[in-house]
C-alpha cells in the first residue's frame, strides 16, 4: 500500500475557509495565539494514520487498560474510524463499537487546518496538572509535513482544571479541549456534505486478550492458588476458541498472566454477544477475555501491558 501513496498539501486558503466556516457555524476560533498559515501535507494512503485522539488512563485494572482504544482515528485516504459504544460494565458488550465514515479532501484540509491552530500540530508537548492523580489523559497524535506530533493533556475538561492548570497553560489546554470535541462530532462544525455516511467498521482482525482467574487468597506458603468461582448470576461460556488456553497467544505480560492473540475475521469468535461481565470455562478454570478490534495499520500484539 505504501508504494501507491500520494501527498496532499493542504494550502493556506484552506485554512482561510476554516475559519470562516468555523465562525458560520457559531464556534469562533481561538485568535490568541497566531498561527502558521502555511501548506501542511500528509500521507494519502488507507493505513496513514494522519490524526487521532485517545482518552484513557488513570488508575485502572489491567483488563480496562487492555480494553482502551483510540477515540477516533482519520486516515490519509480520508477515512474515520471512531468509537461508539465501549464501556466496562456488567452489562456493556465485550467486542467494542465502532463508526466508519470518510471525509473529503476539503474536510481533511480543514481538519488540518484545526490541528494547527489547537496547537496539536507542532512541537511534542504534555501538559499535567500538579499534585493531581488517578485522571485520564487526551492525546493527540498527528503525522503531517514529514514528522509525527504527540500532544497530550493530563486532566483535560477536569471540572477543576482552571484552578489546578500551570500559569499560563489554560488558553492552550482550551483550544485543544475545543478541537478534541470537534474531532468525536465531525458533523457539528464541517459543512455539509463534506463527511459521508457512518457504517459499521468491520475490522480484518482482532486483537484478543486472556487470562485465567485464580483466587490467590486461598494459596499460602507458596500454595497454588485455587480457580475462582462464578458468581450465580454470571453468564459462563465455553472457552470459544480452538486453540486451548494453555497455548494461546504470547504473554504480553506473564506476572499478571495475561496472554495474546491476533486473529482473522474468518475465524468465528463466539464473541458478538458476550459482555464484559461474560467469563469463559476450560476444564474446571475460569478465564476473562478482553478484545479489541484492530484498526488499520496497527500492529499485532503489544510487547508488555
Amino acid at each position: 500500500m505504501k508504494g501507491l501513496n500520494r501527498t496532499a498539501t493542504v494550502s493556506a486558503i484552506a485554512v482561510a475557509i476554516l475559519i470562516a466556516g468555523c465562525s458560520a457555524a457559531g464556534t469562533p476560533s481561538p485568535q490568541s495565539t497566531p498561527v502558521d498559515t502555511g501548506p501542511i501535507s500528509y500521507e494519502t494512503g488507507p493505513t496513514d494514520l494522519v490524526i487521532q485522539a485517545s482518552s484513557g488512563g488513570g488508575l485502572l485494572p489491567e483488563s480496562m487498560r487492555l480494553a482502551e482504544m483510540p477515540d477516533v482515528s482519520i486516515y490519509g485516504d480520508g477515512r474515520v474510524i471512531k468509537l461508539g459504544r465501549h464501556g466496562s460494565g456488567p452489562g456493556d458488550p465485550l467486542l467494542p463499537e465502532l463508526v466508519e465514515t470518510r471525509v473529503s479532501a476539503d474536510g481533511m484540509a480543514r481538519i488540518l487546518a484545526a490541528a494547527r491552530e489547537a496547537g496539536a500540530l507542532g512541537e511534542d508537548r504534555r501538559y499535567d496538572l500538579p499534585n493531581t492523580y488517578d485522571l485520564w489523559t487526551v492525546q493527540f497524535t498527528v503525522t503531517a509535513d514529514g514528522k509525527t506530533h504527540r500532544v497530550s493533556a493530563f486532566g483535560l475538561g477536569f471540572s477543576e482544571e482552571s484552578r489546578l492548570a500551570p500559569p499560563g497553560e489554560m488558553e492552550a489546554r482550551r483550544r485543544l479541549d475545543e478541537f478534541y470535541g470537534r474531532l468525536v462530532d465531525l458533523r457539528a462544525w464541517l459543512p455539509a456534505g463534506v463527511v459521508g455516511a457512518d457504517s459499521a467498521y468491520e475490522p480484518a482482525q482482532t486483537r484478543v486478550f486472556m487470562t485465567r482467574l485464580v483466587d490467590w487468597s486461598s494459596a499460602t506458603g507458596g500454595s497454588t492458588p485455587a480457580p475462582v468461582s462464578p458468581r450465580v448470576d454470571q453468564e459462563v461460556r465455553d472457552w470459544p476458541f480452538v486453540q486451548p488456553p494453555e497455548s494461546f497467544g504470547t504473554a504480553v505480560d506473564a506476572r499478571r498472566d495475561w496472554y495474546c492473540a491476533v486473529l482473522d475475521a474468518t475465524t468465528p469468535l463466539g464473541l458478538e454477544s458476550a459482555t464484559w461481565d461474560t467469563r469463559w470455562r476450560s476444564t474446571a478454570d475460569l478465564y476473562q477475555i478482553v478484545a479489541q478490534p484492530v484498526l488499520p495499520g496497527e500492529p499485532g500484539c503489544p510487547a508488555t501491558i
